[in-house]
């Protein structure tokens, strides 16, 4: 009877403390990118889709650890902002399509800002674009100012 006493007692402290590290870790991984904010520069589509499956999942990946991201797209990165463009691409290991790691960048409260010239080049305008995404302010700035901003910046 005491050693059953005593293997209830200890299960009771180990859940005990499994949960206290469980706790910590998560609110150390979702403060670890608390107030960065993250720039993750993507110039690629269809012609790169390993930079634009990295760059999506890693702007989630930030995202949700805390950090402020901006995905910036460019070049013919612009496509991935065009909702008449093919977004189920698969690439590589992922089972998950090119649009499920957009829509879970928006989810996640990720911005998506498409630079104006390149959309314009592409024949994009604001009618186009996926839900999550705006074409930038050229009059006032704002790319000057959203990567000057930057904390950190990746390029794809």
């Amino acid at each position: 009877m005491k050693f059953q006493s005593l293997r209830y007692y200890s299960l009771i402290a180990l859940t005990c403390l499994a949960m206290l590290f469980t706790t910590n870790s998560q609110a150390e991984s979702e403060s670890l990118g608390q107030d960065q904010n993250v720039v993750v520069h993507l110039s690629n589509y269809t012609n790169d889709l390993h930079a634009s499956f990295m760059a999506l999942k890693l702007a989630v990946e930030f995202q949700q650890h805390g950090a402020n991201v901006t995905l910036f797209l460019d070049l013919e990165g612009v496509r991935i902002a065009d909702k008449r463009a093919p977004q189920d691409m698969n690439w590589g290991l992922s089972h998950a399509p090119l649009s499920e790691h957009y829509t879970a960048f928006i989810e996640a409260g990720g911005e998506v800002l498409v630079c104006p010239h390149c959309a314009a080049a592409a024949g994009i305008d604001a009618d186009n674009l996926r839900k999550g995404a705006r074409i930038a302010n050229e009059d006032d700035d704002e790319i000057t100012r959203v990567f000057l901003g930057a904390d950190k910046i990746l390029k794809y």
